[in-house]
């Protein structure tokens, strides 16, 4: 099986590479796109899976360009971008591992006559459109996490801003845009993979608790690290 990783930095990855640099070191076809830093690969056989893991940076931007360039020189069974995300949603808590079905282009409006407009209502975009499907950016590859895997399915939104802490903010994005969760690179990842049929997941790690009020970006990577490699043994 090959299998592509697309993580945002190192410190999101640690403890995915540390289990990952115990398989065996491979060439990889992504050591001719030059990848330099602060961007890094990763090319291993674990577990009898070929993996490749690309740091693709923490922005929209980044994100995007790196995953388009990897998926235009070598196309896999299954890619996954793992991530960070805020929790929207009082039943997803710091710590917990979803699955994005739908993201949301949130980072794109317009603001006129003090109203803001989506994407949507502008006509910057056109949820007939492709790769749009089902009225959204919306993963179908979802048939095997469905029956096999207890990981909860969220709506997301791809954001240039985190509300880290701020419940007000957090309760709106989930009453008016009807979200569980935010982040900020994910329409990035999911646009690049639909456009470029590449069967996907996005996997997002929750870094805050809304019952308590509380970040911690390190407890939920540990927390979260265990399920993670678990569950890439398991879709293999």
């Amino acid at each position: 099986m090959k299998l592509l990783i697309i993580f945002s930095s190192m410190e999101e990855a640690k403890y995915f590479i540390e289990w990952l640099i115990t398989g065996k070191e491979i060439p990889s076809e992504l050591q001719s796109l030059g990848i330099m830093a602060p961007y890094q690969l990763f090319s291993y056989e674990i577990e009898g899976i070929n993996i490749d893991v690309v740091i693709a940076g923490e922005t929209n931007f980044e994100t995007s360009f790196h995953t388009t360039s990897i998926l235009r020189q070598k196309r896999y069974h299954l890619a996954l971008q793992i991530g960070t995300a805020t929790s929207n949603d009082d039943k997803i808590a710091i710590g917990d591992l979803v699955n994005v079905i739908n993201d949301k282009p949130l980072d794109i409006s317009i603001i006129e006559n003090n109203t803001k407009s989506n994407a949507y209502d502008c006509n910057l975009l056109n949820l007939e459109s492709y790769p749009h499907q089902m009225g959204g950016f919306v993963n179908k590859t979802n048939a095997y996490f469905n029956v096999f895997l207890d990981v909860k399915k969220v709506a997301g939104a791809s954001m240039n801003e985190l509300y880290l802490n701020d419940i007000k903010k957090q309760n709106e994005l989930k009453s008016n845009a009807q979200v569980h969760i935010h982040c900020l690179n994910g329409i990035g990842f999911s646009y690049s993979c639909l456009y470029l049929k590449q069967s996907f997941y996005q996997l997002r790690i929750i870094i805050n608790n809304r019952t308590d009020n509380k970040v911690d970006k390190t407890y939920a990577l540990q927390k979260a690290s265990t399920e993670l490699i678990e569950i890439i043994k398991k879709i293999s």
